[in-house]
């Protein structure tokens, strides 16, 4: 059964109401859905943003209150794993107590997946500094999934239609960046960029142009030469691995030729000048999508959005096209697993 698990979020944002503005969105022929929360939140979401759509199929679901090993059959099946008091998220946001929960929601996940229950999971946002709170010391995301995972390499992935783009350093300093960009690194990512856009995204022979660090990617080493020591070497190393990799190349013209379908993914060496352009672009369909994972993990390319969460503000559009993409990724998996 292709079940899709969606993990709520942190309660107070954007995750709830969405997850409600998803039920009311997908056709009833849509994949089974598992959606791991709290049902309180939910149904207080429901009632505040929910359609004929969401109501009906909220009548009709499933609720499991507590940890289970077994999933029912039923199209729409909630995994309640925390007890919170609606009323007071709001009181509560950025505690101890949400950062737990949403903890938890993330990890159930991950069991989900990893046991074949669930093919594809989609994730809502998260308060990091919650989840710091709350003991557990992830970045984001990407590494707290990687970790559950127990994978080898994880890679941050964002999508915007034909547009993909990898990060080599996530969230550190700018003055940190060229440290931590190492060749034997690079050239780790870049092989399983290679095997990722093959399995997942379908595409045979992927063309990844990979960006330099310094204006121009350099100028031969006239300003700065991470691309002549670090850069250069990896994609030379990826070459000869057979990984149709180009570069270093500038990042301000990169875009516009990426765009135009001259490559299939971008690996840009830094945050902003990876997600910048692309949020530019269409800030509300863009996706994140983890590579390395033993699973399909898709997400909206936006946080929790405190200022606008449970006003009915908020677009839809990133998490429709996180959801969409999660199918199609899985189902390219599938295949390609045979």
């Amino acid at each position: 059964m292709n079940r899709i698990c969606i993990t709520m979020g942190d309660p107070a944002g954007l995750g709830p109401e969405l997850c409600i503005r998803l039920l009311d969105r997908q056709k009833f022929k849509s994949p089974p859905l598992l959606i791991i929360g709290d049902n309180q939140v939910l149904n207080a979401a429901l009632k505040k943003f929910g359609g004929k759509s969401a109501k009906t199929r909220f009548e009709n679901a499933c609720v499991i209150n507590g940890e289970s090993q077994k999933i029912p059959n039923p199209p729409l099946v909630i995994l309640s794993l925390s007890r919170l008091d609606p009323e007071k998220i709001f009181r509560e946001r950025g505690s101890k107590k949400h950062g737990r929960a949403s903890w938890r929601y993330i990890e159930a996940g991950v069991r989900a997946c990893k046991s074949g229950i669930c093919t594809a999971m989609v994730t809502m946002p998260v308060n990091k500094d919650a989840m710091l709170k709350a003991g557990y010391p992830y970045p984001g995301h990407t590494q707290l999934l990687a970790a559950l995972d127990r994978a080898k390499m994880e890679i941050m992935l964002m999508v915007l239609g034909k547009l993909r783009v990898a990060l080599a350093t996530h969230h550190i300093p700018l003055k940190k960046v060229p440290q931590k960009i190492e060749t034997a690194k690079l050239l780790s990512m870049l092989k399983l960029m290679a095997r990722s856009l093959k399995t997942d995204f379908g595409i045979l022979r992927p063309r990844i142009a990979v960006l330099g660090l310094n204006p121009h990617a350099g100028e031969k080493g006239e300003i700065g030469d991470e691309e002549i020591k670090k850069i250069g070497p990896a994609i030379r190393l990826a070459r000869k691995a057979g990984v149709n990799a180009l570069g270093p190349l500038p990042a301000d013209t990169v875009f516009h030729r990426a765009r135009h379908g001259e490559f299939d993914a971008l690996l840009a060496m830094y945050h902003d000048q990876g997600i910048g352009p692309l949020k530019t672009l269409d800030f509300e369909r863009v996706v994140n999508v983890t590579l390395g994972l033993s699973f399909v993990r898709t997400s909206p390319g936006h946080g929790t959005a405190y200022d606008i969460a449970w006003s009915g503000k908020a677009s839809p559009g990133s998490l429709f096209a996180a959801f969409d993409l999660a199918l199609i990724l899985a189902a390219n998996r599938k295949r390609s697993n045979g």
